[in-house]
């Protein structure tokens, strides 16, 4: 970072009229049957060849038929099918909610969340996005007059994280948890555990055990982030 030569993703979004959103995969089509491939490329490690997204061509000419429903509000596309792992959560989306956040609660934007684990809404809500903020499109098919699509829609900023994102105020989170440290050997050490919770991918470490006890001997705190709230997993990593 220090050395200016990361290669940070490019962050941008871009707004679009009449798009049809898969509501199994979220991949993005406009009207004249062009894909957004910043949306389909998760959906692309799934199914290589999108045989079960409609209009990828224009085979199907029942896009302006009126066969599907369709919203009229603006919303805001930055769920992509990745994003129940915690960690593409936190960088690709993330950071785009709490970028948008005051257009959000201002009523400027809805955001659209696709079928997600309940720990999802919680976050929301702990940033003040609930309810009449949402636009839900866990099945099926819809058409979106106005949407916006964020390019971290791809995952490459979990990756290749973009300053502008990652510099983000963590106040735009809408959580009151910051403290200032004089030096990082003023704050607790912490080990990261991923026992004892469910995991999006099963990912494990054989001496786990023994880890943990060495850690614990060295002054450091397990925490296992799944069975603690948004707010708490935030105050643990700022007083780390």
């Amino acid at each position: 970072f220090e050395e200016g030569s990361y290669p940070s993703t490019p962050f941008f979004a871009v707004r679009l009229k009449d798009v049809y959103v898969d509501g199994l995969r979220g991949v993005c089509v406009t009207s004249d049957g062009m894909m957004i491939d910043e949306t389909s490329s998760v959906a692309r490690s799934i199914d290589p060849n999108l045989l079960h997204i409609p209009f990828v061509s224009m085979a199907d000419q029942t896009f302006m038929a009126g066969e599907y429903p369709t919203v009229d509000c603006p919303v805001l596309h930055c769920f992509h099918p990745a994003a129940p792992a915690f960690g593409h959560f936190l960088f690709d989306v993330l950071p785009v909610l709490a970028f948008f956040r005051q257009k959000i609660l201002e009523g400027h934007l809805k955001v659209l969340i696709p079928g997600f684990p309940e720990w999802g809404f919680n976050i929301l809500k702990e940033m003040g996005i609930e309810g009449e903020h949402l636009v839900q499109n866990s099945a099926g098919s819809t058409i979106f007059r106005n949407i916006t699509i964020a390019s971290t829609m791809a995952t490459n900023n979990t990756f290749f994280p973009n300053s502008v994102l990652t510099q983000t105020p963590a106040r735009a989170l809408g959580l009151d948890v910051s403290r200032s440290w004089e030096s990082h050997a003023q704050g607790t050490r912490i080990y990261l555990s991923r026992a004892n919770q469910n995991n999006y991918f099963n990912r494990s470490i054989e001496n786990e055990d023994e880890v943990r006890e060495t850690l614990m001997s060295l002054g450091f705190r397990i925490i296992e982030p799944s069975n603690l709230s948004f707010r708490d997993q935030v105050s643990e990593i700022e007083g780390a």
